[in-house]
This record gives structure tokens, C-alpha cells and sequence, in this order.
């Protein structure tokens, strides 16, 4: 019976995603039976979703967790802005510190995340991909941390993410998640069609920092997954100033 509940919550939450694009308390319901097995299944060639699942934000990284609170508590941002939400765990974690707005083209991870904060006021979920949804933000004065993680598949829309931010924004930090950490390879980052996240992708900045991790990745947890900061010069952050990060210079 167990079962047979889960496929009809199943085959619901499949109708609301094709019918309907509200959000609704059925599928919340629909959301919350979901077997991990299930979520896993109806996910597009992905790498066992379920496993991934409450494990925390930021790759389960507890290092870098602590890194962004501190620079969360120093700058308190009017505004957190994230790109590629996936199960809303990073998306949950922003929440405690700002109004969020996160950004997700997977439609299936929209609802689901749609799902998970509908109760939350201070968090928004916004379908479509994030190259096109960013520029349609004009809070260019506002203290804003941007957390760029919608890197998937054959999909970088890094470059235009933080072009449309550093050509407008006057008061920013961006983290860009799954980013190489130049001389130091045991930290992980992304490749996507030949294209290496790492310094390359940011040549020709004007008036932009740039702060890698200053750690050995023996001392990270989780994912050990590498990150960048940039943020323009009109900040000198405190948080920055820790031996915990080095500003890159060529």
C-alpha cells in the first residue's frame, strides 16, 4: 500500500509539472512521499539524487560553510541571488541571512523546490535559465551576494552571469561554486565541453577581486569541491582578510 501511495504521488506531482505551474499543498504532499529511489528515477540520467539529499549546502563542506557565514555576517546583504537551486539546501541556508532569490531550469527541481518553500515569504523560486532570468534584476545598488552554481551538462552560462553582474552591480560578492584553485589540484571543479571552470574563464575584469581558498583541502569535508570569490573594489570585507583566503594575482 506503501508503495502504490508513492506511484499515485508520483504520477501527481508528473500532471503539475506538465498542467500547471503553481504550486499547490497536494504537491507539497506529493513531495514529501517521494521515495529517494523514486527521485531518483524520474531525474534525467543523473548521478543518485537521493544520496544527495539533506546532506547540507556547499557540497557538505563545513569549512566553506563557515567561510560564507562570516562573510555573510560582514556584509550583510539586502539580497542573496543564486543560480541552479537543485534540491534548495544552499537555497535554505541563504534563507537565514537575506531575501532569496534562486534560479532553476531543471523543471523538475523548480516544483520540488517551489514545493519546499511555499510556506517561506523571504524565498523565491524562479523557473528558467539563469543567462536570461539575471537580467531581468535591476537591484544594481542593492548589497547583493550571488552564489553561481547553474553549471550542468553541456550548460556554462558563467561568462554572461557574471558579465550582466560586474557591468551593473556596485556592491557584490559572487562565490562560483565547483571553481579549479590555481596550484592546488586536489581541490575538485568542473569541466564542461573542453572548458575548465578556472581563472581563464575570468581575463579582463575591470576593478574586480579575486579570492581563492587559502587551505589545504585535507581540512575541508564533503564534496572538497573548489570555489572563487570576486567582489568589486569598493569593499575591503574583514572576512577576506583571514588566513583563510588569498587574493589571486597573476
Amino acid at each position: 500500500m506503501k508503495l502504490l501511495n508513492h506511484i499515485k504521488n508520483l504520477i501527481m506531482l508528473n500532471f503539475k509539472l506538465i498542467r500547471n505551474s503553481t504550486i499547490t499543498t497536494k504537491l507539497n504532499s506529493g513531495y514529501e512521499n517521494l521515495t529517494f529511489e523514486l527521485l531518483d528515477f524520474i531525474t534525467d540520467g543523473g548521478p543518485n539524487y537521493y544520496k544527495r539529499i539533506g546532506i547540507g549546502p556547499f557540497n557538505n563542506q563545513n569549512l566553506r560553510k563557515k567561510l560564507i557565514q562570516e562573510l555573510l555576517v560582514d556584509f550583510k546583504p539586502d539580497f542573496i541571488l543564486e543560480t541552479g537551486t537543485f534540491l534548495g539546501d544552499s537555497t535554505e541556508f541563504f534563507g537565514k541571512y537575506s531575501k532569496v532569490v534562486s534560479i532553476e531550469k531543471s523543471k523538475l527541481f523548480y516544483y520540488l523546490s517551489k514545493s519546499r518553500f511555499y510556506k517561506d515569504d523571504h524565498i523565491e523560486i524562479v523557473y528558467g535559465e539563469s543567462s536570461v532570468e539575471l537580467k531581468k534584476f535591476e537591484n544594481f545598488n542593492k548589497k547583493t551576494f550571488f552564489y553561481l552554481d547553474a553549471h550542468w551538462g553541456e550548460d556554462m552560462p558563467l561568462k554572461i552571469e557574471i558579465e550582466q553582474i560586474t557591468n551593473n552591480y556596485s556592491d557584490y560578492i559572487i562565490c562560483i561554486d565547483d571553481f579549479a584553485v590555481p596550484k592546488n589540484s586536489s581541490w575538485g571543479f568542473d569541466s564542461y565541453d573542453g572548458v575548465n571552470l578556472d581563472i581563464k574563464l575570468l581575463q579582463n575584469l575591470n576593478a574586480v577581486k579575486i579570492y581563492f581558498p587559502d587551505y589545504s583541502s585535507d581540512l575541508e569535508t564533503g564534496g572538497k569541491r573548489g570555489a572563487v570569490f570576486l567582489t568589486n573594489t569598493h569593499i575591503d570585507n574583514e572576512a577576506f582578510r583571514t588566513n583563510n583566503f588569498k587574493l589571486y594575482s597573476e
